[in-house]
């Protein structure tokens, strides 16, 4: 059973042209419009308390999602197909990737649960604990998953399939994949041809690597921005800048990021927002 769950425009934002219409010349801005669509599973708990219980695992992805969302309701770009998502495709995922974080957030999970739902500490400290368990098998898959997807849509062959360079048609994807499988270490099912069941391969095609990339990306501006304090305190400012609920943080994600849609270098909306040059030291200490 699938549980897809997306976010959808409906209509990108842009600045309206006032010669084209009557109703433009009031309008500063169009603002976007965006479906967030979930397929949840229901549970017989949900009856009792009058509303949707997720697991921790949906609420991990509803946020992701929730990401892309944000990304395209608070762009303010000039130019619709420069709006929200609509941006280099290994930078799109960094603000889906960031929103993931909350879902680790003992605070933030407080906020979002139902009263009737009691975490005390142990469950939370428990539940954080797990996050990077297997990370680096993890990190590995995606490395495969992104060779794989490199070589469908390129002409990267992998030790052992030299011949398909002088002859294309030769390709065998199932063969290929077990044999990456072998390469890097990761277990392969006979018969099971995950890679024809996986749309990204299509939807991303060539470009599935910048999952991997942006949650550098990601990491990097969580960790110095919203996890940890940082040394610009205000003298009387009321926001708490060790929260990740920190609105002044946020702010700062929206004007130097989240605002520009794709219309400005990744590159230097990563600077503007983390103050700095994005590394990747942060997620290799979790890696």
């Amino acid at each position: 059973v699938t549980t897809p769950k997306a976010h959808f425009t409906i209509r990108c934002g842009c600045k309206p042209r006032p010669q084209f219409s009557s109703e433009n010349k009031k309008k500063q801005h169009q603002l976007p419009i965006v479906a967030l669509v979930c397929n949840l599973a229901s549970r017989s708990d949900d009856i009792n308390t009058g509303g949707a219980i997720l697991s921790h695992g949906e609420v991990e992805t509803l946020l992701h999602e929730f990401g892309h969302a944000l990304h395209s309701l608070l762009s303010r770009t000039s130019f619709q197909h420069l709006s929200g998502t609509r941006a280099p495709i290994d930078f799109v995922e960094t603000p889906s990737h960031f929103m993931e974080h909350f879902a680790w957030e003992p605070q933030f999970l407080r906020l979002i649960a139902p009263s009737s739902m009691l975490l005390d500490e142990g469950i939370l400290s428990t539940l954080v604990s797990t996050r990077y368990a297997f990370r680096g098998i993890d990190v590995r898959t995606q490395i495969l998953y992104a060779l794989f997807d490199q070589a469908l849509f390129g002409t990267f062959y992998p030790h052992g399939q030299q011949q398909q360079q002088q002859n294309p048609s030769l390709f065998h994807s199932t063969q290929f994949f077990a044999l990456l499988h072998q390469q890097h270490n990761v277990p392969y099912a006979e018969g099971t041809h995950w890679h024809t069941r996986f749309g990204h391969l299509v939807t991303y095609g060539a470009g599935y690597y910048g999952y991997l990339y942006s949650q550098v990306f990601a990491l990097d501006i969580w960790k110095t921005r919203f996890a940890v304090a940082t040394s610009d305190v205000v003298a009387g400012d009321d926001d708490k800048h060790d929260d990740v609920m920190s609105r002044r943080e946020g702010t700062r994600l929206w004007k130097d990021m989240l605002i520009h849609g794709g219309g400005k270098d990744p590159n230097v909306m990563l600077r503007d927002v983390l103050g700095r040059a994005p590394n990747v030291d942060t997620f290799f200490d979790r890696a």
